[in-house]
């Protein structure tokens, strides 16, 4: 196991996992009571019971109870906890806005430079970049106990997926009202001209007769105005009720689509708890999902599509900008897609940019499993990503504690060769390298199941593969996508170094069941206690009577229990081959001690050879197994030695 120390130097402990938390006292200097991950630590809780990772340091100052907890919800600082106690306060350390939480309990900050806002719990305020929430302090959570540092988190189904939303139906136009009396010139005028000649050829009385005809047809005409008129009235008022329906179902269906975005990517604030009291949601995403390796930036005005039914070339015009009108988002999460092939170029202010590169990272490992993302990072800064080792997507494997971050041009190599064999999704990042190394970068975007996040100071050092671009400006960027005629502008969300290390401490003990390489992870100590035979002079005596044939020996534990050597039936020759340092020495030790300790002197003997002169077996010679040894310090006596065994 290993643990971090508040200096962020890390300490690996090879002890039983039974021992108490007080034997990791003398590794964390100071003298105030001990803290993991701030927290008083039980001193007689047995090792294996803390999270492999956990922060060691030590409690040396007063503190005030805390009456405020301020949360980064959005912005710059998303993430970032702060349990603050009556007092002024830098935000974001020396020189940040200050602001000063009162008994009340409330925080007033400094609006310009002779007003100020008090701010209650419940409340929320922005500042340097970041929007704040007041509330009361939350309770520590407690983590469930692991074995041995670590714990496997059994993924459940995702149940809770949104259902694609309804589509609204469109309104049609009232029917238009057709006229029933038509105005016909000839029945107007033919009638006239008899009545005229009639009123001259018999008498003036015929002439008013023959009016009738023309009178009646005006008026029906002027009755069927006056039906059209009123029937277009009550058309129009009917429209405007079907457009002001319309309206308010759009807004529904927008309010309902920022809904799903906000449920599809969690603000950062609480997406760090999930690897904290291991919440269902974590890892809930999987490949067969619509939202996988889908990763919000930030919070802006977005185009949407609303749902509808009907041809876009039979809508009215009053839909049609009703429609338009519905189709920006306000204040809603931008989301881009790194499914393969995909590439986000992100340039700009570099420590902004870095800050939404983190969160970016940061959602893909708390919502997608190890077995189904690998994440890498390629760059000129190690201690700028040296918080990402932590990830158990960016580990080869769990045994060698190797990493898929490269700093240097043969680690870059043997990042880039790992990426190309790996059958999994992999997201990469490349953080300020030459072009030549975007370029191999670019081949695998092109070819495999890998995507990419390309951090450069300029948008000209971006490499042509990239599909989207977010330029970044203090803490707002402006996002560009292909296909895209506008960009897309947000206030984006970043995390702080230290919000991420903690996120990465929390998620490194966990294990994926269904990554093929965490579930058969090995122990990582393996005390000989729990190999040989316990009980003295006497339990020794009983394990060598009950072994009357082979020389088995008990030299360590595999993933299906305990691992055994037999000479006789293994051997009778064995070879112990490692570099420098890789503890040849040690699992000869081992494996004479437990051969001793499994079989009397009576049917194994030990000549032993030290050609470390003596400090390889020096612990052994007080067997009563050892009938000699012999070390390169005596020359002649290690030259008869070799000679009888050849």
């Amino acid at each position: 196991m290993w643990f971090e120390l508040e200096d962020g130097r890390t300490v690996d402990v090879s002890i039983d996992a039974n021992v108490p938390v007080e034997r990791l006292e003398s590794l964390v200097p100071g003298t105030g009571p001990l803290l993991i991950e701030g927290r008083p630590a039980d001193l007689a809780r047995p090792i294996g019971a803390i999270w492999e990772g956990s922060r060691l340091s030590r409690d040396g100052s007063n503190r005030s109870e805390p009456v405020v907890e301020l949360i980064g919800r959005h912005g710059l600082d998303s993430g970032a906890a702060w349990k603050l106690a009556p007092g002024t306060y830098d935000l974001g350390g020396a020189g940040g806005p200050r602001i000063r939480v009162e008994p009340g309990p409330h925080v007033t900050r400094a609006v310009g430079r002779r007003n100020s806002e008090s701010v209650a719990l419940g409340g929320s305020f922005e500042t340097a970049g970041t929007v704040w929430e007041v509330r009361r302090p939350r309770p520590v959570r407690n983590r469930p106990d692991p074995a041995d540092g670590r714990r496997a988190f059994n993924r459940p189904p995702r149940l809770a997926v949104q259902p694609d939303p309804d589509p609204i139906e469109l309104p049609e136009l009232p029917e238009e009202p057709v006229p029933r009396a038509r105005m016909g010139w000839a029945m107007l005028v033919a009638p006239l001209v008899m009545g005229a000649v009639m009123a001259i050829a018999f008498r003036p009385l015929m002439g008013l007769i023959a009016l009738v005809g023309p009178l009646m047809l005006i008026m029906l005409w002027a009755e069927d105005r006056l039906r059209l008129r009123k029937a277009r009235r009550v058309n129009a008022v009917e429209w405007k009720t079907r457009l002001e329906e319309l309206e308010l179902r759009l807004k529904k269906a927008a309010a309902e689509e920022i809904r799903r975005r906000e449920t599809a990517h969690p603000s950062l604030a609480d997406l760090v708890q999930y690897p904290v009291g291991l919440d269902e949601d974590l890892w809930a995403r999987r490949t067969d999902h619509a939202d996988y390796l889908g990763v919000s930036l930030g919070r802006g005005r977005t185009r949407w599509r609303p749902p509808t039914t009907g041809s876009s070339e039979t809508i009215p015009v009053d839909v049609a900008a009703l429609i338009a009108e519905s189709s920006i988002l306000s204040d809603c999460p931008v989301a881009v897609s790194l499914e393969e092939g995909e590439a986000l170029g992100v340039v700009g202010d570099r420590p902004a940019s870095l800050a939404l590169v983190r969160a970016v990272l940061l959602r893909l490992a708390i919502q997608h499993g190890p077995a189904d993302l690998r994440l890498a990072v390629l760059t000129i800064d190690p201690e700028e990503w040296r918080w990402c080792t932590r990830l158990p997507h960016i580990q080869v494997d769990p045994v060698s504690r190797r990493m898929r971050l490269g700093t240097t041009r043969p680690d870059i190599e043997l990042v880039l060769r790992s990426l190309a064999e790996e059958d999994r999704d992999c997201v990469v990042v490349v953080d300020g390298l030459e072009p030549s190394v975007g370029s191999r970068v670019g081949k695998l975007v092109g070819g495999g199941r890998v995507s990419a996040i390309i951090a450069q100071d300029d948008c000209a050092d971006l490499p042509g593969f990239c599909t989207s671009v977010v330029q970044v400006a203090g803490s707002s960027g402006d996002l560009r996508c292909i296909g895209e005629s506008e960009p897309v502008r947000f206030r984006l969300d970043g995390v702080a170094p230290d919000v991420a290390a903690f996120a990465a401490r929390c998620l490194h003990g966990i294990d994926d069941p269904e990554d093929r390489a965490s579930s058969v992870r090995l122990p990582s100590v393996v005390p000989l206690a729990r190999l040989v035979p316990v009980g003295g002079s006497k339990g020794f005596a009983r394990e060598w009577s009950a072994r009357p044939t082979g020389l088995s020996a008990l030299v360590g534990m595999t993933e299906e229990g305990p691992f055994e050597i037999d000479l006789v039936e293994d051997g009778p020759h064995a070879l112990v081959a490692g570099t420098t340092g890789s503890g040849k020495s040690e699992f000869l030790r081992t494996l004479i001690t437990a051969m001793a300790a499994a079989h009397g002197p009576d049917r194994v003997n030990f000549a032993l050879i030290d050609y470390k002169g003596g400090s390889a077996f020096d612990a052994c010679e007080r067997l009563s197994h050892v009938v000699g040894l012999v070390t390169d310090l005596d020359r002649y006596m290690a030259r008869r030695a070799l000679r009888s065994i050849t």
